[in-house]
C-alpha cells in the first residue's frame, strides 16, 4: 500500500509545533551549516523536516534494505531533497545508495564531493568517499587522505580502521597497515576481516623487521664500544652505553620485533651474574622507551664475556 504525507508549504507559527521565525524560515543559528556559512536560499523547510524524516525511514530505507527496489528508494530520497536540498541525512543516504546498490560510481563521487563541500566536518562522507576511491577507483593516496580525515573527525570504528589498513597494505606500507588491523580489532574483537588481514600481514612485517634489525644490531656490536660492567658486578660502568643507545633506537624503529638480551660469561658458575647483567641492560632500554614486554633476559656460558642481542618473534 502507499502512505501519503501532506504538509503545508507555510510554516506553522505556534511555539508548540514549530521553531520557525515569522517569515517561514528557521532561526539563524539553525540555518548555519557546519562549514559556518548559511545555505543558499531555497523553499521553506521547517514544516518539511518532519515529513523528510517520514520519507527517509518507512519508504526509502525499507525499499533499499528489505525489498531491493533501489530505484524507488532513489525517488524517495529525491523527494526529500526537493524539500531540503542540503539535508545531510538524505544526501548521505542517496550517495550510499548510488555507490553500493545502483553502482552509479560517478554520481556517488559527485554527491560525496558535494556533501564534503557543504559539511566539511562530517566524517561519514569522508569515509564513504575513501571507500569509493579505494575499492572502485584504485586512487589509493586520495583514499588514504580521506580515511585519515574521517578518523581525525571521530570515525574510529573497526571498518574504517580495517579499510584504511587494506589501503596501506596495497601501498606496501605494511607496518602501518598492521597497526590499523590491530586498531580495528581493539574497536571490535569479532571483526573477521581485520583478524584475517592481521594473520596475513603481521608475520610478513615481523620477518622483515627481524631481518633488518639483525643487520643493524650486528653493525652496532661491531662498530660501537663494548658494554662494560664492574668486575663481578652487574652494574653498568658508566659511559660505555653507546651500544645500548643504538639498540634502543633500533627497537623503537622496528616496533613489531621482540629481543632476547644475552649476558655471556666465561665462568659457568657465574651464569646467574650474566643473567643479572642482561636484566640491567633491559632496564636501561626501558628507560629509553622500549616496552619491557618486548624483551627477555638470558645468561649463558661462552668463550668470551659479552652482551649480545637476538631478535625473536
Amino acid at each position: 500500500f502507499l502512505s501519503v504525507y501532506f504538509f503545508s508549504p507555510a510554516c506553522p507559527r505556534t511555539p508548540s509545533t514549530s521553531s520557525c521565525s515569522g517569515d517561514g524560515r528557521q532561526p539563524a543559528a539553525s540555518r548555519v551549516r557546519r562549514g559556518g556559512e548559511p545555505p543558499p536560499a531555497h523553499r521553506p523547510v521547517c514544516a518539511a523536516r518532519p515529513v523528510i524524516g517520514a520519507i527517509l525511514e518507512p519508504h526509502a530505507s525499507s525499499y533499499a534494505t528489505h525489498h531491493g527496489e533501489y530505484q524507488a528508494a532513489l525517488e524517495w530520497y529525491d523527494k526529500a531533497l526537493e524539500m531540503d536540498p542540503d539535508n545531510l541525512d538524505a544526501l548521505n543516504r542517496k550517495a550510499y545508495l548510488l555507490h553500493h546498490y545502483l553502482k552509479d560510481l560517478d554520481g556517488a563521487r559527485e554527491l560525496y564531493d558535494r556533501i564534503i563541500g557543504l559539511y566539511p566536518e562530517d566524517p561519514e562522507a569522508y569515509r564513504n568517499r575513501a571507500d569509493l576511491r579505494h575499492y572502485q577507483f584504485n586512487q589509493l593516496e586520495d583514499a588514504l587522505a580521506d580515511y585519515d580525515k574521517a578518523i581525525a573527525l571521530g570515525k574510529r570504528d573497526a571498518d574504517t580502521y580495517n579499510n584504511r589498513g587494506e589501503c596501506l597494505a596495497k601501498l606496501n606500507r605494511l607496518p602501518a597497515a598492521v597497526k590499523d588491523f590491530q586498531q580495528a580489532l581493539t574497536a571490535n574483537p569479532a571483526h573477521a576481516q581485520a583478524r584475517a588481514n592481521l594473520a596475513e600481514f603481521r608475520p610478513r612485517v615481523v620477518e622483515q623487521q627481524k631481518k633488518d634489525a639483525k643487520a643493524k644490531l650486528k653493525k652496532a656490536l661491531e662498530e660501537l664500544p663494548t658494554i662494560e660492567f664492574e668486575r663481578n658486578k652487574y652494574k653498568l660502568s658508566g659511559d660505555d652505553v653507546e651500544q645500548l643507545n643504538e639498540v634502543a633506537r633500533i627497537m623503537l624503529e622496528f616496533e613489531f620485533i621482540r629481543l632476547r638480551v644475552i649476558g655471556i660469561t666465561v665462568n659457568k658458575r657465574k651464569i646467574p651474574l650474566a643473567n643479572h647483567r642482561s636484566e640491567v641492560c633491559i632496564q636501561y632500554l626501558v628507560q629509553k622507551g622500549v616496552a619491557q614486554n618486548r624483551m627477555e633476559p638470558k645468561g649463558i656460558y661462552g668463550k668470551k664475556m659479552a652482551t649480545d642481542f637476538d631478535p625473536i618473534d
